[in-house]
């Protein structure tokens, strides 16, 4: 097993970016299935190597690519006032890696996970992009952006940058509940933790109250904790255990 750092121009964002990557060995040859992981509001590509064992955690036997971008302050959405992420990561980002690594390239093989602005993300576009994603964790995500930017005036500015006019934000692609009410061809798995005490609970109560009334394939846990890595070095090994990664 190996662990890089890759950057290159994107024509999409228009710059260089980095992601990193942990690269399985390969004896038989065969595809390697892929994971992207997502990074949270506050952090960067590292973070996921640098807080939790995620390296030790997938050390044994995985034929998984583990890919962790870099996705700024974006929600991984194409911004209204900056770069367009959620085109990268769904289109140009999987392009290049199918280019530069052996993955398989089938729905079935790849997985998408993060935590909170990135549980946002993953849920986003695994259900934006069923056909793309077999499975989704989401780790204390900002799952009802809605809510959250109303009881948050004073981060006003800051979202209408990524989403433009919040009030047209409900009912919206970039709204998880409306999502919810599109039509499936299929439908992706979905793992959702989140802790007792962290400041998204009722935002994650809420959409575990809607996404039960959907039939998806959807498990659900909770347990003491709060938005910390703690929480989420817990997480990522459960969320490794339901891709069978582990």
């Amino acid at each position: 097993m190996a662990f890089a750092e890759m950057r290159y121009k994107s024509a999409i964002l228009g710059k260089e970016t980095e992601f990193l990557v942990i690269l399985p060995d390969n004896p038989d040859g065969q595809p390697w299935k892929v994971l992207y992981l997502l990074h949270g509001l506050s952090d960067d590509s590292s973070a996921w190597v640098r807080y939790t064992g995620l390296e030790r955690y997938v050390r044994a036997g995985t034929h998984h690519l583990i890919v962790m971008p870099d996705a700024g302050k974006s929600f991984y959405t194409d911004m209204a006032r900056g770069e367009a992420y959620e085109t990268f990561l769904t289109k140009e980002l999987p392009e290049y890696i199918q280019r530069v690594f052996p993955i398989s390239k089938k729905r079935e093989d790849t997985f998408i996970a993060g935590l909170s602005m990135g549980g946002y993300g993953a849920f986003k576009l695994a259900l934006k992009y069923p056909g793309q994603y077999a499975a989704a964790a989401s780790f204390s995500g900002a799952l009802d952006m809605v809510s959250l930017i109303g009881n948050m005036p004073e981060q006003s500015d800051g979202f209408s940058m990524i989403y433009g006019d919040l009030n047209a934000l409900k009912g919206s692609q970039n709204d998880l509940f409306a999502l919810l009410e599109q039509p499936f061809p299929v439908k992706p798995k979905l793992l959702q933790t989140c802790g007792t005490e962290d400041f998204l609970y009722q935002y994650n109560l809420a959409f575990r109250k809607v996404i039960e009334t959907k039939d998806f394939d959807y498990q659900y846990i909770e347990k003491p904790g709060t938005h910390n890595w703690d929480f989420w070095d817990d997480s990522i090994r459960i969320a490794l255990d339901f891709f069978d990664i582990i």
